[in-house]
């Protein structure tokens, strides 16, 4: 069997939408189906290829393409994170400790919350689609949302009625996917496909034909390969676990009909029973859309990937077989990458399985850091620094009122000081408008002899400030100064 690894590195963000739903924040995949990398190829090389040539590689399985997983950490392959992972729901899943129900569990779990997305690589590493509290086990997929409004096909005008929302992954995210051929697949045609491949910019998700979905796609020279670690071939009380790391789409052996049941039998094994109390799995239905026919395709139903299937009284002598099976997968619509399944998996071994802590790399550190980048984020965080600023500035002025004499300039005087700091451009024209000795207003002319004792003093208070915070800082020095003096006429004419 021919296979060649790819990589692929997201250049705009990425809309990959979990389905085709228009209500609300539509979640985005956190990998890329095999289906849009095939389609990619089939718009470029089908009508160049005969009817046999054509069915070979986009119709007969024996040319697969797989999912792109993300890349993160030293390794380019991942997969998806087990079903079989539970965490206690109070505890939440950033302790990095996971149970394997997949095995009779003798610990007795409160609240038992399954994990459903995220990837591990071959160094025990999780990737998930948050950004975890304890980054020392966990990195998150950088991802942002943002709002667009719909625009009117006749007039090309904003429809303020019609928002939207989606969700992207961010670019510079990394995937790794695999392109397989069975042997009797001609060499010359598998090359033509991996040359369509190679150095494209291949555009995946919606919007592709606007600003989302550009990627770039290389080859990989590390050996290609989806397993978290060397699989165990031994099987211990003939028990087998199969992880899905695509979805599968069985069919019953007898009538034909689509099954979410699986058995033996529809992976070769001649012995052995499936086990439902020990198996996690979840179902999906679904219609493809395909782009080309402008129609959907056959409704499938589907074991999402991820799903553990554990088989149990499985002769010893059929598991390496098995694994041979396995390279090829299982079940239909294979050439889009379904049916790809990992035997005895190392992360399923055991019943309590934990994340490195090893320290993610400077790379995964950068991209689980990320900022979003969406105005909206970066609209609230400078409010959130402005307003801090403020506070400071507050308590500043506060301060540097109480130290004033109440005794000198009047409210007039104070209200023009405001005047003047509102409307200057910058703390240093500022400083001239008011201390510079021909022409400042504290300092010269007129107003100089009512600010004879209070000029010195406020300029020595304002020196503790940065020059950029002036027109700010003195603007509520004066409203203060203004108010103060405002009570104590008040005062006064009380007493009168």
């Amino acid at each position: 069997m021919r296979r060649q690894g790819f990589s692929l590195t997201a250049l705009d963000e990425l809309v990959l939408s979990e389905h085709s739903g228009a209500v609300g924040i539509n979640a985005c995949l956190d990998y890329i189906p095999g289906a849009k990398l095939l389609g990619y190829v089939a718009a470029r090389l089908y009508a160049q290829l005969n009817a046999d040539e054509a069915w070979c590689v986009f119709h007969s399985g024996k040319v697969r393409f797989s999912d792109a997983s993300p890349s993160f950490g030293a390794s380019a392959w991942s997969v998806p994170a087990p079903l079989a992972f539970h965490y206690e729901k109070l505890d939440g899943p950033d302790t990095g400790t996971f149970h394997n129900l997949s095995h009779p569990h003798s610990e007795t779990l409160s609240q038992p919350k399954q994990l459903r997305h995220g990837h591990l690589n071959h160094a025990n590493r999780l990737l998930t689609r948050r950004q975890p509290r304890q980054t020392h086990a966990k990195v998150a997929l950088a991802r942002r949302h943002m709002s667009r409004h719909a625009t009117s096909a006749a007039t090309s005008a904003r429809d303020r009625n019609d928002l939207f929302a989606y969700e992207a992954i961010e670019a510079g995210a990394r995937f790794a996917f695999t392109i397989e051929a069975d042997a009797d697949v001609d060499e010359a045609l598998f090359t033509r496909v991996c040359d369509t491949l190679h150095g494209a910019h291949v555009r995946v998700g919606r919007s592709r034909n606007a600003q989302f979905g550009r990627c770039a796609c290389e080859r990989l020279d590390e050996a290609p390969g989806f397993s978290v670690a060397e699989p165990r071939r031994e099987v211990r009380g003939g028990e087998v676990r199969l992880l899905l790391c695509a979805d599968l789409a069985l069919r019953d052996p007898l009538s034909g009909a689509p099954t979410l049941r699986p058995t033996p039998a529809q992976f070769g094994l001649m012995s052995g029973e499936w086990a439902p109390a020990l198996s996690c799995l979840r179902a999906r239905v679904y219609s493809p859309f395909n782009g080309h026919r402008r129609a959907h395709d056959l409704e499938r139903q589907v074991l999402t990937r991820g799903s553990v299937l554990v088989f149990e009284g499985v002769d010893p002598g059929e598991v390496e077989a098995l694994q041979t099976r396995a390279a090829c997968g299982f079940g239909l619509y294979r050439e889009q990458g379904l049916g790809r399944v990992l035997v005895n998996p190392s992360c399923l071994d055991k019943a309590t399985w934990t994340a490195s802590p090893e320290a993610p790399s400077r790379e995964a550190r950068a991209s689980s850091a990320a900022v979003p980048s969406s105005p909206y984020a970066t609209l609230a965080a400078r409010r959130v620094a402005h307003a801090k600023q403020r506070d400071t500035l507050v308590s500043l002025a506060q301060t540097i009122a109480q130290r004033l004499p109440t005794r000198g300039p009047g409210r007039a005087q104070w209200g023009t000081v405001r005047q003047l700091a509102a409307s200057a451009v910058s703390g240093e024209a500022l400083d001239g408008q008011l201390f510079e000795p021909e022409r400042g207003f504290l300092v010269h002319g007129v107003s100089k002899q009512a600010w004879s004792g209070t000029a010195a003093r406020l300029r020595e208070a304002l020196s503790e400030a940065d020059h950029t915070c002036w027109p700010e800082l003195l603007t509520l020095v004066a409203s203060l100064m203004a108010r103060q003096l405002a009570n104590t006429d008040t005062e006064r004419g009380g007493a009168r």
